[in-house]
């Protein structure tokens, strides 16, 4: 295997090569599917507006890099949840609650729910949609809905009346101009809910989903009744939703994190929720507490930028996900399509050692020099070029890809050999 720079054009080899015809862009242990509920209108994921590449996002209209964006956050949780059934989320812009100081971004939650499916861990107990489907193995509606279901306010961009002009951010990077807010962010966020990070119970009654409990049931604690929620009535689940400071995260998995927390831990050593008193209908309970230090990207506010999903990961461990950690991991390229400018990203690499990324046309086992017993899972492949990790680990490169490549199917990877770590396997149909 060769890691000089070959004579192989990647954009000549798109346009000449025979088409592979293999499921699109499978590029994490679990699949994403956007059902884009804005086609055809013009609006939302659909704006023709024609706007500049911004922040590693080469998309030029508003709809393409809000799309890039999806693809980045479907990446983002993918390549930590397990999952056989591909997670389709229904996502559209829409105008959503709006003024001077104050703005609902978006809002998301799980479809449909499940219990006492083949393998469920609880007996008559709802479990989210897509998780459900993981554990299960199978898609247990056999496809009749989808599993999440998100909105994102289309009010926020280009309106002096929402937030004093404040404008969604669609940069890959992080780096917001002034007050915008990162969407990328927000998209993880909701992600979350849709994915697991939400209670069923009417925290505003007590009552359960037609009568059952939920798998945040089991996990939910009230540190001054000293009772789950799986144990409570009605009237005491409606108070330990507004009991402040008391509200608790009883999981294993969480509680084990505590010690990287100097903020947000109460009573017992456990992770504390969020249960202000009033109420806050669609934040109450469904959110880490707002006192957690370091911010979480599951708080109920916009606090800070981040890709990373935090203290989710070990509370999806905790309502039976399986989880994986990201690791060294190679992105899906953006848009991912034929006559486009498309974005190539590894992250979780060292800081100034050199990322590898290759690719080829078919699936194999192919020894990386130097690594003894680590395989790439290209057959014959081919570098495409190589540069050093910025500071966060994060390589970022941009290649045109010709309109030719309509259809083709390409496999790629990143390889560090300083460290020897190879990516999860990309695979991207243009």
């Amino acid at each position: 295997m060769k890691w000089s720079r070959g004579t192989f054009s990647l954009v000549a080899l798109l346009a000449l090569c025979a088409t592979l015809i293999l499921p699109a862009a499978v590029s994490a242990q679990a699949q994403f599917v956007l059902v884009n509920l804005d086609a055809g209108t013009g609006l939302g994921l659909d704006d023709p507006t024609a706007v500049a590449p911004v922040g590693g996002n080469p998309g030029t209209t508003l709809g393409q890099q809000r799309l890039n964006v999806f693809q980045r956050a479907f990446d983002i949780w993918g390549l930590q949840l397990n999952s056989v059934v591909p997670i389709r989320v229904q996502a559209t812009f829409t105008p959503l609650n709006c003024g001077p100081t104050f703005a609902v971004l978006g809002s998301a939650g799980a479809l449909t729910v499940n219990r006492d499916f083949a393998g469920a861990p609880f007996a008559s107990t709802w479990f989210h949609a897509a998780l459900a489907n993981s554990i299960a193995g199978v898609d247990l509606d056999a496809g009749a809905s989808d599993e999440i279901r998100a909105r994102f306010n289309r009010s926020i961009d280009f309106n002096n009346n929402c937030l004093n002009n404040t404008n969604w951010y669609y940069g890959l990077d992080g780096n917001p101009p002034g007050s915008d807010i990162d969407f990328l962010t927000v998209v993880l966020h909701e992600l979350g809910h849709g994915l697991g990070f939400q209670s069923f119970v009417d925290e505003a009654t007590g009552t359960l989903l037609a009568g059952f409990d939920d798998i945040w049931n089991w996990f939910l604690g009230d540190a001054t009744l000293l009772k789950l929620w799986v144990n409570m009535t009605n009237a005491e689940r409606v108070f330990s939703a507004i009991n402040t400071g008391n509200l608790v995260w009883t999981g294993p998995n969480v509680t084990a994190q505590t010690g990287s927390l100097t903020g947000g831990v109460g009573p017992f050593g456990f992770v504390l929720m969020y249960a202000p008193n009033p109420l806050e209908p669609g934040s109450s309970v469904s959110h880490f507490d707002t006192s957690l230090t370091p911010n979480e990207l599951m708080e109920p506010s916009f606090t800070n930028l981040t890709t990373d999903i935090g203290l989710a990961f070990e509370l999806f461990q905790d309502i039976s996900w399986s989880m994986t950690p990201a690791g060294y991991s190679l992105y899906s390229p953006v848009p991912g399509s034929a006559g486009n400018t498309n974005l190539f990203t590894s992250a979780g690499g060292t800081a100034g050692q050199d990322t590898f990324l290759i690719f080829g046309l078919a699936g194999g086992v192919t020894p990386i020099p130097g690594c003894p017993g680590v395989n790439s899972a290209i057959a014959a492949p081919q570098l495409l070029t190589f540069g050093p990790s910025d500071p966060q680990g994060i390589f970022n490169f941009s290649l045109p890809i010709g309109a030719g490549a309509a259809g083709l199917t390409v496999l790629f990877e990143a390889v560090e050999l300083s460290s020897c770590q190879v990516s999860n396997l990309v695979t991207q149909t243009f």
